[in-house]
């Protein structure tokens, strides 16, 4: 009964999407309120898909047919393929290409740009007092902000009021590099490879898989790591 249930909200997303739908419907009472709370968590799941890759038409029309002649639908485990390819392979491939496309122009654009061994683009704007730089437990006082490449501000210290303090260790890789750069009062601008941030799984519903990301960073405090702060 879920089955079928499922099947029918689905055809309603999909109808939907292909114009079917011209306006929203009359909720006259909880059965329809479940209704249409269902039907927006499919068009959510729907949208985990890029709409260049899916044919709507297609879509439409082989719901239909499999939905009346139900021995014509594939099996579990070549769906489960042909899916898992799709998120595997078909997306990654165009989040990295994507991603090498936005560090080349930054190459090409901005002045002054270092690339580290592990691939981190930096570019020093202040070079603080070499004789206190981070290392990997040492606690670090900072002014940040966090941009996707497209320039959105997804974290900002300096919006906040209030400064992070942490350890290079326990910061994206990217981050506790470009900290480890600098001496106390210096300041760098990175952009950090996918893989030296979150990579593959992104964080949340606020940085993709596969996303680069822009900071910019003021060491204003450094502790190194055994000495009481208060001597």
């Amino acid at each position: 009964m879920r089955h079928k249930l499922l099947l029918l909200i689905t055809l309603f997303s999909i109808l939907s999407l292909h114009g079917q739908a011209q306006k929203i419907p009359e909720l006259k009472n909880y059965k329809d309120s479940l209704s249409f709370a269902i039907s927006n968590d499919l068009i959510t799941l729907l949208n985990d898909f890029s709409p260049q890759d899916i044919d709507i038409k297609v879509l439409t029309e082989a719901f239909l047919y499999c939905y009346q002649n139900s021995s014509a639908c594939w099996e579990k485990e070549t769906r489960h393929k042909i899916i898992s390819h799709y998120f595997q392979e078909i997306l990654p491939a165009r989040f990295i290409e994507k991603e090498q496309q936005y560090l080349d122009s930054i190459k090409q654009n901005i002045s002054d740009i270092h690339i580290s061994p592990s691939g981190l683009l930096y570019k020093i704007i202040q070079m603080g007092d070499t004789t206190l730089k981070a290392g990997p437990e040492d606690v670090f006082i900072v002014d940040y902000i966090t941009q996707l490449p497209d320039g959105t501000i997804i974290d900002s210290s300096i919006e906040r009021g209030q400064p992070l303090s942490s350890s290079p260790d326990q910061v994206i890789t990217g981050f506790g590099e470009g900290i480890s750069l600098i001496g106390k009062g210096g300041k760098i601008q990175l952009w950090i490879p996918q893989k030296l941030a979150y990579g593959a799984e992104g964080a949340g519903s606020v940085i993709p898989p596969y996303t680069p990301l822009f900071m910019e960073i003021e060491l204003k405090d450094l502790v190194k790591a055994g000495i009481d702060p208060e001597e």
